[in-house]
């Protein structure tokens, strides 16, 4: 197995320098806010006691528009179709039919509270860190980016020069978000990131072909972090102790890859040490992508496997990697979000 540059993590409020370990992609040998839950009003549906109209049902009542000459016994939504009893649609009721308190659309704010219904959410603050204290799953940790050309956020550090002796030109380089301070989300929420990946070129000393050292490009997040700035940056995180059986994101495309994407799994040491051990969603004997659509994708553990089959172990977890491999074929430019990152905790059938 082969190393990355070791990735550079900003994490409020210190400076983390996340050392870890990059699979090649084609050798895989070996916010929160989650009180808000995001339940949206009382009932989600319109009022305390949304949708029984005036007394006459979707007429409006004796004087249509109004729901009734006192908006009826159980002031409502303006007759049995809502909003559409009277000549003023929509009136009848103390509560205007509009989704209770808070709209029904997500808990308040929508922007910031935790995904839809579920309160898994792994939001991450304003420099890209997710704090143990606000979800429910005692994880932590920081979203970083990295390359095979940049060691600790330093261009020309990492294997692609360092080890498989190519000019920075060749390796694969991220645009966004900026290296060597932190990550930080959009104004939506959500990790945005951009860059190309290098033409895999053979080794100037062996002849190979080096995806050794010509991996790709990748962003992560960590499910164990310290928030130190030296050793040891993470530790071990056990997903089944936690109840989560899986991790679930939502991909927007800007620029699709031509290479595809790898949805990676670090295995990480119980002394926060790095174990060079990866497995990733889909793998096979055949080294496909992972089957990443856009819109929301979910991922259990039992979907996770090295290409020779290895099973995944959960109880080690230390990161997921959103990596764009290479190919020997050409050069690949990218531009992804990932959002909405959260813990499955149930089955494919009640994970909703």
């Amino acid at each position: 197995m082969n190393r990355i540059a070791n990735p550079l993590t900003l994490a409020a409020p210190v400076l983390i320098l996340t050392l870890g370990c990059y699979p090649n992609p084609n050798d895989l040998r070996t916010g929160s806010n989650s009180a808000a839950g995001g339940q949206g009003g009382l009932s989600g549906t319109g009022g305390v006691a949304a949708g029984a109209g005036g007394k006459t049902g979707g007429s409006g009542g004796v004087a249509p528009g109004t729901g009734g000459a006192t908006g009826g016994a159980a002031a409502g939504a303006g007759g049995a179709k809502p909003g559409t009893g009277g000549t003023t649609p929509g009136t009848g009721g103390t509560p205007l039919g509009q989704g209770g308190a808070q709209a029904g659309h997500g808990g308040t704010p929508v922007a910031t509270g935790g995904y839809a219904g579920a309160g898994t959410a792994l939001t991450p603050n304003a420099d890209g860190w997710v704090a143990r204290a606000n979800n429910a799953f005692g994880i932590q940790g920081a979203w970083y980016a990295f390359s095979d050309a940049y060691l600790l956020g330093e261009p020309a550090g990492g294997d692609c020069v360092n080890k498989g002796q190519h000019t920075l030109e060749q390796c694969s380089m991220v645009s966004a978000p900026p290296l060597g301070g932190p990550f930080r989300p959009n104004s939506v929420g959500k990790m945005c990131t951009s860059g190309t990946v290098a033409r895999v070129l053979l080794h100037p000393v062996t002849g190979d072909e080096d995806y050794d050292n010509m991996w790709g490009a990748s962003i992560g997040f960590d499910f164990n972090g310290t928030g130190n700035a030296s050793p040891p940056f993470k530790y071990p995180y056990d997903a089944p102790a936690h109840g989560v059986r899986g991790i679930a994101f939502d991909i927007e495309w800007l620029v699709k890859p031509i290479t595809g994407l790898r949805v990676v799994f670090g295995i990480q040491a119980p002394d926060g040490s790095d174990t060079s051990i990866y497995e990733y969603w889909g793998a096979d004997p055949t080294y496909p992508v992972s089957p990443v659509v856009a819109g929301t994708n979910k991922v259990y553990w039992t979907d996770v496997a090295s290409p020779m089959g290895d099973a995944f172990d959960p109880t080690k977890l230390g990161a997921v990697f959103f990596a764009v491999p290479t190919t020997t074929v050409s050069s690949a430019g990218y531009s992804y979000c990932i959002s909405n990152l959260r813990v499955l905790t149930g089955t494919s059938a009640t994970d909703m």
